[in-house]
Parts: structure tokens; C-alpha cells; sequence
């Protein structure tokens, strides 16, 4: 029997039984499945953070596998569960905005599974959704839904002439500002031009280094990161606390 891949990212935590009790539900019904985890140590409620990781990490898997993201999933009454298929994988998790960080407007085939009611459910109704996906092939056509949650107040990064605009997609645990702004995007427009990255501090960086220790202790450092997104830090500190800037900031790269 060919076995099913599924990664598994959470705000779970890894200490008291929850990832085993749902990987346990899994394989009783799908008893090829094989677990790989992203993180269960996603900041709690974060689904940004959640959703940088699983876009950045899925595309160094092959087609066909599975992404189950659970972060976030009690907090709120929409607790509607969603699989997305993109680009040949399978995305499975709640209706709260993370699918929004994931398709970010792309198109994608989606259908829905109904909401669980309680926290003790929740394992058998995503062993029931997983079983369903990997048996039933029709279900994309029989089930499909248009429509997700979006998130009205999230900044995309958007490029004008002279202006290249952002946000701070997640703050990590050294108190760096990871934006959603690409190498990809920006790199052709920047080259060979003078430009300023502004984000929120009161002086403004001139040039993106290749490596935080290019500067000085104490120093503040654009990069790319491994990712390719423009991450700005203080070297040593804590940016984040030190400025007081927060996930969705504003950050804008002008030039000239």
C-alpha cells in the first residue's frame, strides 16, 4: 500500500498528548499515513505565523502529499473545516484567515467538511476528512465551495512607482521583523537605484546587507532571509520589544 505524507503544524504544543491522540485517529483510519511535523510550537492563535512557515516549507514537498495546519482553531465560532488543493498538494485546516495568508489570491479548488463541536471531536472529524480526501476522488466536485475566509485588515505588499509597500508578517523569537515583502518582487526594481526602507524607527536604512553580522553590535540590518523575505533586525537585541513594532506594521521601501 503507498503510504500518504502528512505534515502536521500547530500551536498544540508537544507536551500534553494532543499531536499523538490525533496522529493515533489518523492511522486507524488510514493506516499508510506517515507524519512529518513542520512545528508545534507555533506561536498560540498565530495564524500568520502558521501560514509563513507552511508557504515557505511546502513547496520542498512533491505533489500529492498533505498539510494539516491546526492553530488557532477554538478561538473563534468559525470553526468551519476547509481542504485546499494548490499546486497538487492538499491543505487541510480551519476557516480563520489562515487560507487567505496561503492563497494570497491565487486560485485554488476548495471544499468543505462542516464545522466539529467540541475540542474532543476535533481528532475524529480530521481522521474522517483525511480518510474521505484520500478515498473519494469526486469529492472535489461534489463538495466544492468558492469561498474563505479573508482578512479585511491584512496589508499585501503592493509595488507603485517610487514606492514598494508592506507589513511585518511575523516577529520571531529574536525580535526580528520578518516582512511579506520578496526578494523576488523587489530585487529587479531596487537594482542600482538609491533606495530607503522605512519601518516605524525614526532612521531609515539605505542598503540590504547579505548577512545580519555585516553590521555592527547594536547595528540595524535589512536582509533577505532563507526564505527570500526582507527581514530587518537590530543585531544582538530585540527589535521588536526595543521600538515596541508589531506583527502588520507598516513597511515601505522607497526609491529613486
Amino acid at each position: 500500500m503507498q503510504t500518504q505524507l502528512i505534515t502536521l503544524t500547530s500551536d498544540f504544543g508537544t507536551n500534553d498528548g494532543s499531536i499523538m491522540m490525533l496522529k493515533l485517529a489518523i492511522t486507524k483510519t488510514l493506516p499508510n499515513a506517515v507524519f512529518t511535523d513542520f512545528s508545534h510550537s507555533v506561536k498560540t492563535f498565530n495564524i500568520a505565523h502558521a501560514a509563513y512557515l507552511v508557504a515557505n516549507l511546502y513547496p520542498q514537498f512533491e505533489e500529492g502529499n498533505m498539510h494539516l495546519v491546526l492553530v488557532n482553531l477554538f478561538s473563534t465560532t468559525n470553526n468551519n473545516l476547509l481542504a485546499v488543493k494548490l499546486k497538487g498538494q492538499i491543505f487541510i485546516g480551519v476557516d480563520n484567515g489562515f487560507f487567505d495568508y496561503l492563497l494570497d489570491d491565487e486560485q485554488a479548488e476548495i471544499v468543505s467538511f462542516g464545522k466539529f463541536h467540541s475540542a474532543h471531536f476535533f481528532y475524529h472529524h480530521i481522521a474522517k476528512c483525511i480518510s474521505e480526501l484520500c478515498t473519494n476522488k469526486a469529492i472535489w466536485a461534489e463538495s466544492k465551495i468558492n469561498d474563505y475566509h479573508q482578512l479585511n485588515t491584512r496589508i499585501k505588499c503592493t509595488i507603485e512607482p517610487q514606492t514598494i509597500s508592506g507589513s511585518v508578517w511575523m516577529v520571531n523569537d529574536f525580535g526580528n521583523l520578518i516582512t511579506n515583502i520578496h526578494r523576488n518582487k523587489i530585487e529587479p526594481i531596487i537594482e542600482g537605484k538609491k533606495m530607503s526602507i522605512n519601518f516605524g524607527y525614526r532612521e531609515q536604512i539605505k542598503v540590504i546587507h547579505q548577512f545580519i553580522n555585516d553590521v555592527e553590535i547594536s547595528g540595524i540590518v535589512a536582509f533577505f532571509n532563507q526564505f527570500g523575505y526582507l527581514e530587518i533586525a537590530i543585531r544582538g537585541y530585540n527589535l521588536s520589544r526595543l521600538f515596541n513594532i508589531k506583527e502588520e506594521s507598516i513597511v515601505k521601501i522607497s526609491y529613486t
